[in-house]
């Protein structure tokens, strides 16, 4: 329920729930709260609660598992509940955090916005003005031209292993009786829990360049959902570590 002039009430079946992704914000956990996003089967709604207690984000999940007794809701460690002892985990190391960040093609978008940026300049130049610029950077010498380009390529591929690296530190998935969690971030620590229930089917997706060097990344298909809001369970792994993943 929420409102002060309008009241609104929103029902929430626990079998409808998808996927609950609580994320905590570093300056959240002084306080033990969370932020939860309960995903709707079947919509594109989601259900937002936007600072509530951890150990009631935890009640949430062990509800919708009707794993009751397992989670133990008064048992918190650093501000993150204790839940159930895993079965399986897998963590992302930062070797192949990098690498991801390195095979990704996204990663050089800086690069491409920097060339298309160029472009788009070169066309409100007169030609003689053009003429001229290119001849100064001609007399610069083919030494300082590479150096200049090669600096914006590295700025970019160095801002997109940051951004990269924020986004997935400490990315691990941890598989229990029914469901499973991934959890990631530097800042902003997500929390995805998905019902083994709930999952239609998994993806492979690989550009090149991964393909190439033998990785692939593995996303998770809920009832429900499309390739578009598949939830990414494993940024990168060796297509032949497939089969013990699984």
């Amino acid at each position: 329920m929420k409102g002060f002039f309008f009241k609104e009430h929103i029902f929430m079946p626990y079998e409808r729930m998808q996927a609950i992704d609580d994320k905590q914000w570093f300056f959240y956990r002084p306080f033990k709260v969370c932020e939860v996003q309960i995903h709707v089967a079947g919509t594109e709604k989601t259900l937002t609660l936007h600072a509530i207690k951890v150990t009631e984000a935890v009640e949430i999940k062990q509800r919708r598992t009707n794993n009751f007794g397992v989670i133990d809701v008064n048992d918190e460690t650093e501000g993150n509940s204790v839940i159930e002892q895993a079965k399986w985990t897998v963590e992302l190391s930062v070797y192949h955090t990098v690498l991801e960040a390195v095979l990704s093609l996204k990663t050089y978008v800086g690069m491409f916005v920097l060339l298309s940026f160029i472009t788009q300049v070169s066309e409100y130049y007169d030609s003689h003005q053009l003429e001229a610029s290119v001849s100064k950077i001609i007399s610069l010498g083919f030494f300082v031209i590479v150096i200049v380009v090669m600096g914006a390529f590295i700025i970019s591929t160095l801002l997109g292993i940051l951004m990269k690296l924020i986004r997935h530190y400490h990315f691990i998935v941890s598989g229990f009786a029914d469901y499973f969690v991934i959890e990631r971030g530097l800042f902003q620590r997500h929390r995805t829990t998905i019902n083994h229930a709930k999952i239609q089917a998994y993806t492979l997706k690989h550009n090149w360049l991964m393909h190439l060097l033998g990785y692939t990344s593995i996303r998770v298909i809920q009832a429900g959902d499309d390739t578009e809001s598949s939830n990414l369970i494993m940024p990168l792994i060796k297509k032949d570590e497939l089969s013990v993943f699984f």
